[in-house]
């Protein structure tokens, strides 16, 4: 009988690699973690990447839709190991990084913008800028620039790198594309003539599997490394749609690095906001451009959805 190999995979391999390793299992926790909140879901199917033209899978699509305003989160997980987990490095987010964008459809005959009083034809779409009390991101607050996972220094196996992280999240920011281009369009039934939505990339990792160090504007360190939930990280990337947009495309200014808790608290505070007074959304700006004019006959509108 032929010696099994020392190298040769066995059972007891395989439970720990699902037990502790496994992309696959952890996206379905987050998965069930999104559906919990009541968000309509899609998993693991296939995209075009807008830059390189290929065939690309994403992990997880996720949508939450309230009267007129809507949550469109491109979500990729990677399941850290505790003995290899991310590090983020953070400085104090300047006052031109503290902002978010809504993107703003229509379905109507016109939008008005009370200052330059300019009509547009349909279909279009317009993008409001969210700075102050009214943005996601506060000028002051710490922003990640940079990202690393972090082993032992007793194990020479896992160097810091930066490379699986980063092809993550570039994943992230290449899903949602689909989503912009989906936020074009208004869901029928609508209250009003309009939908508001806010586009997030997003990566999760483990709970206790982030970390941050904070940096001050002089580049001396101001606070040493602690675990965290959540941890927004400055992206500035533009998305354009020829047959919608009005002036200039839609940027994500950010790109949400989070444990599964974060991303629970991350949905609550932004949802919350929508059932509030809106100011994450616009809805108070907006509502005062928005010609409500009935559909014109014949004109059957777009309908936003997760794919």
């Amino acid at each position: 009988m032929t010696a099994r190999s020392q190298d040769a995979v066995t059972k007891e391999d395989i439970d720990d690699y699902l037990a502790n390793s496994s992309d696959f299992a952890f996206e379905l926790r987050v998965l069930k973690c999104l559906t919990d909140k009541a968000l309509a879901c899609r998993h693991g199917e296939s995209y075009v990447d807008p830059v390189t033209g290929k065939d690309r899978t994403f992990d997880i699509r996720a949508i939450w839709q309230g009267d007129n305003c809507c949550l469109a989160l491109a979500v990729e997980c990677k399941n850290l190991r505790q003995t290899y987990p991310l590090l983020i490095h953070c400085v104090p987010r300047t006052a031109g990084e503290a902002f978010h964008n809504v993107s703003a459809a229509v379905d109507g005959e016109r939008l008005e913008y009370s200052m330059s009083r300019f009509v547009m034809p349909r279909p279009h779409c317009k993008v409001f800028r969210r700075e102050g009390a009214s943005s996601l991101y506060k000028s002051g607050d710490p922003v990640g620039k940079s990202c690393v996972q972090v082993g032992s220094k007793n194990d020479s196996t896992k160097k810091p790198s930066d490379a699986d992280i980063y092809d993550k999240w570039s994943q992230a920011i290449s899903s949602l594309y689909d989503l912009t281009y989906n936020a074009t369009s208004v869901e029928a039934g609508n209250s009003l003539p309009l939908a508001l939505t806010i586009l997030l990339p997003v990566l999760v990792v483990p709970d206790e599997r982030m970390w941050v160090v904070e940096y001050d504007c002089s580049g001396g360190m101001a606070s040493g490394p602690r675990q965290v939930d959540r941890c927004s990280y400055y992206l500035n990337k533009s998305y354009w749609h020829d047959h919608a947009y009005v002036g200039e495309g839609l940027t994500v200014s950010h790109l949400e690095f989070v444990t599964q808790r974060g991303l629970v608290e991350l949905i609550d505070m932004i949802t919350a906001d929508a059932l509030g007074p809106k100011k994450l959304f616009a809805l108070d700006v907006v509502k005062e451009h928005v010609s409500t004019v009935e559909r014109p006959a014949g004109i059957r509108p777009g309908g936003f959805n997760p794919s």
